[in-house]
């Protein structure tokens, strides 16, 4: 059986193709020349996003910062990828990779990702090689989806957030 040669991208050509992409057509994310094409996200992993989204906003009133939905392509220049996290935090003035064009991020402070069954083995695996390299980020964080479980990782330490045992099992048991 053959096998398939694989097509390699150059940052200009992944960047061409994703500007041109019709609204409403999939992303793509770019690593090492390779392009991932991202699926559609379930209700769950959409309602956890969203909480998130609304808990950073509301712990960051008042404070120099946006909290950015899964809209904003980041550009980890050390390694050439550019991805879509689920979120973004930027603090400060955004700085993005081609002045004129606001459509890709380069200084994010935070980034979460929120890992299915389907991603678990995917995400943690590609894009943990790739940070935490902005030299701007200082967290990096795993939202299991199925479970009352994330894995923070920043420029001082690396842990496991497993269920409070003050929580309730309601608590417990409901996503994020």
């Amino acid at each position: 059986m053959a096998t398939r040669a694989k097509h390699y991208f150059t940052p200009e050509q992944y960047l061409r193709m994703e500007r041109q992409a019709p609204d409403g057509s999939p992303r793509h994310e770019y690593l090492a020349g390779e392009v991932f094409a991202m699926s559609g996200a379930s209700f769950a992993h959409n309602r956890i996003t969203a909480n998130i989204v609304h808990a950073l906003a509301t712990a960051l009133t008042g404070r120099d910062c946006d909290v950015l939905s899964s809209d904003m392509r980041v550009h980890i220049e050390a390694t050439a990828m550019y991805t879509y996290p689920d979120v973004v935090v930027v603090c400060g003035e955004p700085v993005f990779t081609d002045e004129g064009t606001p459509d890709t991020l380069t200084n994010p402070v935070a980034l979460f990702e929120v890992l299915s069954s389907s991603t678990r083995s995917y995400l943690p695996g590609r894009k943990v090689l790739a940070l935490p390299t902005p030299p701007t980020l200082r967290d990096y964080v795993l939202v299991s989806q199925d479970a009352a479980h994330a894995d923070i990782s920043n420029t001082w330490y690396a842990r496991t957030m497993p269920p409070s045992p003050s929580m309730s099992r309601q608590e417990r048991q409901t996503p994020v």
